[in-house]
């Protein structure tokens, strides 16, 4: 029996619990072994170090984390007990049957892989170009648009619409594509450092969570082809001053806006209006700006605000290109209303 203050468990068992998956075996379960936590489902996995070690079981989710929940300023003596994990407190017992455990943990977790340090650049790499791939999931549904891919240190992603590419520190062995869907689902913002095999990308935060992201392979044509003509824009186009004003209505717009949505910038009639319309919310910015002529495009916040500190874009037809420090971003724009 150990004694446990719920407040030190759950935020372990909240982060595992968004890998899990009702529809395959063991999807819906806490396994825990060594001392850590586990739970997986078809397109990821999950495993946080906990500050004690409750032994080697399986137990489902769904009635242990209400419970949790509602007793996280509490401490309860655990134990494993007639094949349940009970939890004890005063005159209060919780008994959850445990189940048994159907996967070998050693199919997914990393062994002997050298680690490599990962850079900040890395970290907005991979989650800018996950939210111009996951337009696609949302949008087109094309499966090749799907993915990040990771070259090295090099991180590019497309929808068919836009291409994000970042150059950065990290060279990681190969080539290979990670699922940006994925990749959203989880708060990677604390991952220090990152390893790999034949079949996941592993990423350890700086509490030694560690995020199993399976690798895929694919054709990298689409990417070359956008990229080429990033460089094309970036050589031959003319180029236009954005005024850093901008920059405050994108604050405003991330405080309000939907991941899932981009939101509008139009240039007409020497103005600069930035347009944000979901089912609860319109907003609108404008600043003045020196150029002539319309155009529109559509861009995640995020992405904007990273792209628009250099101030200064590249246009050649119907194709408009940012540039910051490690970042680069292409979109195809309207110059016709």
């Amino acid at each position: 029996m150990q004694e446990v203050k719920i407040s030190e468990i759950l935020p372990k068992l909240n982060k595992v619990q968004k890998a899990q998956n009702s529809k395959i075996t063991n999807g819906k379960s806490f396994i825990f072994k060594d001392g850590r936590v586990f739970s997986y489902s078809n397109d990821s996995f999950v495993s946080a170090k906990l500050p004690v070690d409750l032994g080697t079981f399986a137990v489902s989710s769904d009635k242990l984390l209400p419970f949790l929940k509602k007793n996280i300023a509490n401490t309860f003596e655990v134990s494993i007990e007639d094949n349940a994990l009970v939890f004890k407190r005063g005159t209060k017992t919780a008994s959850f049957v445990l189940e048994s455990i159907e996967i070998k943990l050693e199919d997914y977790l990393p062994t002997d892989e050298p680690k490599q340090e990962v850079s900040s650049v890395f970290l907005e790499g991979i989650m800018q170009a996950s939210l111009v791939a996951i337009k696609s999931a949302l949008q087109s549904k094309q499966e090749v648009y799907m993915y990040v891919c990771v070259d090295g240190g090099n991180i590019t992603a497309t929808d068919g619409m836009r291409f994000i590419k970042y150059e950065t520190e990290n060279n990681l062995k190969g080539r290979y594509f990670l699922k940006a869907a994925t990749l959203l689902k989880y708060d990677i913002s604390n991952v220090s450092q990152i390893s790999q095999n034949e079949r996941f990308v592993y990423l350890f935060d700086e509490e030694d969570t560690i995020y199993g992201i399976p690798t895929a392979q694919g054709d990298t044509l689409h990417l070359a082809t956008a990229d080429r003509m990033l460089k094309e824009v970036i050589g031959t186009g003319d180029k236009i001053d954005i005024p850093l004003e901008i920059t405050d209505n994108v604050d405003d717009i991330i405080t309000i806006y939907d991941s899932a949505n981009t939101f509008s910038v139009k240039i007409k009639d020497h103005k600069i209006s930035t347009l944000y319309t979901s089912e609860s919310v319109k907003y609108k910015g404008t600043e003045p700006i020196e150029h002539d002529g319309y155009l529109h495009f559509s861009i995640a916040p995020s992405i904007f605000k990273s792209v628009i500190v250099n101030n200064t874009a590249h246009i050649k037809d119907n194709l408009l290109c940012f540039i910051s420090d490690n970042m680069f971003y292409l979109t195809c724009i309207a110059k016709e209303e």
